[in-house]
């Protein structure tokens, strides 16, 4: 990401850095250079004190002048998205704050006509920030209107930096990047692009221990409900993860878990700790041994279509019990 952006590159580590651990993320970033960081709450962001002294941006501030007014007495830097907020800022320290402009997400963030207000202009301002919608779709129109709204923007304020690109708008190029881009999903391995071949090389595998293994014989039912029945003997093998874990339900009798290159269904329905898996194509697995999700052998987006979602849900919703173990 940092090769690919012409400006600052910082790192969005929301959400327990997508689920990789955000002491251990922050660590890594930070020996790589990186000195900007994004979250998405004043909570997040105070966990994150712990770890860097660096810049960190909390970009869903609440529309309450409380809350802004605590965050003026941390060190954090929020993002202010309303004239409500910039007031509250304004009237708690002088230090600077990013300004998120709405140039079409419609989510959060000040009508571009308000640029001008003197609210706004009296702002001790660090970023000019927005973000785009259709970042991960390269031949998508929209990107561009987004990219000119926002340069109307910023033509009121042109000494003031910018921050734009997340990990797909940084890849489209400078245009959409601002000059501190800001990559969340790349980092992880995730595909920042739909329809398109994932440009980024795994970062994370997800491996299940086998508890137990068995044979199902003939004619009999696996599992929660009997969803699975076996029209022959078969060697089963199960696996201690379930959807405690963020291994989805609707993956029931719709997926498989790897051993090597060998692919293992699931049987049946999946189960809050266990998930049940034919291993007729690797009967030598044992107790003791572990299953591939996804990693290396089996890229997570093939598991996020089979789930009809996204490797961010997929991401963030492997639970606190699962080992993070880094190399």
């Amino acid at each position: 990401m940092k090769s690919h952006s012409h400006g600052d590159t910082g790192a969005v580590v929301k959400a327990n850095a997508y689920g990789m651990g955000i002491e251990e993320a922050t660590a890594i970033l930070s020996s790589n250079g990186c000195r900007h960081y994004f979250v998405a709450t004043t909570e997040e962001g105070l966990q994150l004190c712990n770890y860097t002294g660096d810049s960190i941006y909390v970009m869903g501030v609440p529309d309450d002048i409380d809350a802004v007014r605590q965050l003026g007495e941390t060190s954090l830097i929020p993002v202010l998205a309303t004239l409500r907020q910039i007031e509250a800022w304004k009237s708690t320290t002088s230090r600077s704050a990013v300004v998120y402009f709405n140039t079409g997400m419609n989510r959060l963030g000040l009508n571009p006509k308000l640029s001008d207000d003197p609210s706004v202009r009296e702002l001790p301002k660090r970023l000019l920030m927005t973000h785009l919608a259709c970042a991960d779709n390269r031949n998508s129109p929209f990107n561009q209107v987004q990219v000119n709204r926002f340069a109307d923007v910023c033509m009121n304020y042109p000494d003031v930096a910018t921050t734009i690109g997340n990990s797909a708008g940084i890849l489209l190029g400078p245009e959409t990047q601002g000059d501190v881009s800001r990559p969340g999903i790349g980092l992880y391995g995730g595909n920042p692009f739909i329809n398109e071949a994932n440009p980024m090389l795994p970062v994370m595998t997800w491996l299940g221990p086998v508890l137990a293994v068995d044979i199902v014989r003939q004619g009999e039912a696996v599992g929660y409900g009997g969803s699975f029945v076996a029209d022959h003997d078969m060697p089963i093998a199960v696996v201690g993860i379930g959807y405690a874990d963020g291994l989805s339900r609707s993956l029931s009798n719709r997926f498989q878990f790897l051993f090597g290159e060998q692919k293992l269904p699931i049987l049946g329905r999946v189960s809050m700790d266990l998930t049940i898996i034919d291993i007729s194509e690797a009967t030598e697995i044992n107790p003791g041994d572990y299953v591939e999700v996804f990693g290396e052998n089996q890229s997570i987006d093939v598991m996020a279509s089979a789930q009809q979602t996204i490797d961010y849900e997929i991401f963030t919703s492997i639970g606190g019990r699962t080992e993070r173990i880094y190399d």
